[in-house]
């Protein structure tokens, strides 16, 4: 059975303060469990770089772009025709770099 109180017209229904913060958990959990779920499918979807790959980058200061590329097996000619250019001239480096950083999300280190 409902406790119901009616004010200017509406009703409403009336609960202790035990089942109502019940209710708000189940609601929480339910939300907890959402995102992890949607959290778990990011993760899954997602390309990781081993720890060893990892470490040329930041400790060791290495180009990202030839950790992915070696990480993957290509050389830089394979890579560069992979992504359709000819790697012949310092432009054609700068734009095969730009293109193949913007594919691998990967922010390019122009020295």
């Amino acid at each position: 059975m409902l406790n119901t109180l009616t004010i200017e017209n509406k009703d409403y229904v009336v609960v202790e303060k035990s089942v109502w913060q019940g209710i708000v958990d189940l609601a929480e959990d339910k939300c907890d469990s959402k995102w992890a779920m949607q959290m778990s499918d990011i993760i899954n979807e997602q390309e990781f770089l081993p720890s060893e790959m990892v470490e040329r980058i930041l400790l060791h200061d290495e180009n990202p772009l030839k950790v992915w590329r070696e990480y993957r097996g290509y050389t830089g000619v394979e890579l560069a025709k992979k992504g359709q250019l000819i790697p012949s001239t310092a432009l054609h480096r700068l734009a095969v770099l730009a293109i193949l950083s913007s594919t691998m999300c990967l922010v390019p280190e122009i020295n």
